[in-house]
């Protein structure tokens, strides 16, 4: 990994894709608000290795996924339920984050589901500010405040799923 000081350091978005054993977090939140319907079809933008998609067909959605490492060759295309979990954070370019979050919206037919790491941890993992984020010691970019102007512009207002219901 290039030292924090570079000028230019090589951003890893790669190193942000994690393995899960069980749902991501914003799927969870789609699957327990029923935003996600037996006829409904899901397509996970930024799936990294595909684990969600593979729990989901399991349980017999339909469902793909495009990664531009890990999945490249698929194509995107448009579902009802788009999943944008933990993508626009991993994203350093401000334009392509942008893009990026007007590609996923422009394939949604029902819902989509933004999802990003919201707090930073005290557990030393954040290196050095970059951009308008910081650089992770993965190499990693995450971009922490302020998605939520950016949601906004697609003309709707985003609903926070992951607090919990009730009282």
């Amino acid at each position: 990994m290039p030292a924090l000081s570079d000028p230019q350091p090589q951003v890893q978005r790669h190193r942000a894709a994690i393995r899960r054993n069980d749902f991501s977090l914003p799927l969870k939140c789609v699957l327990r608000d029923t935003l996600l319907g037996p006829d409904d079809s899901l397509f996970d933008y930024g799936c990294g290795h595909g684990d969600d998609i593979r729990h989901l067909q399991g349980l017999g959605f339909n469902c793909d996924g495009w990664d531009p490492v890990h999945r490249p060759d698929v194509p995107r295309c448009p579902a009802d339920a788009v999943n944008l979990g933990y993508v626009l954070n991993v994203i350093e370019d401000l334009q392509e984050r942008a893009q990026t979050l007007r590609d996923a919206w422009q394939l949604c037919r029902k819902v989509l589901v933004v999802a990003a790491r919201i707090s930073v941890g005290d557990g030393g993992e954040f290196g050095a500010e970059y951009g308008d984020g910081v650089l992770t010691r993965l190499g990693t970019f995450q971009k922490i405040r302020e998605l939520h102007a950016g949601l906004r512009k697609c003309g709707r207002q985003p609903v926070p799923a992951g607090r919990s219901r009730g009282g």
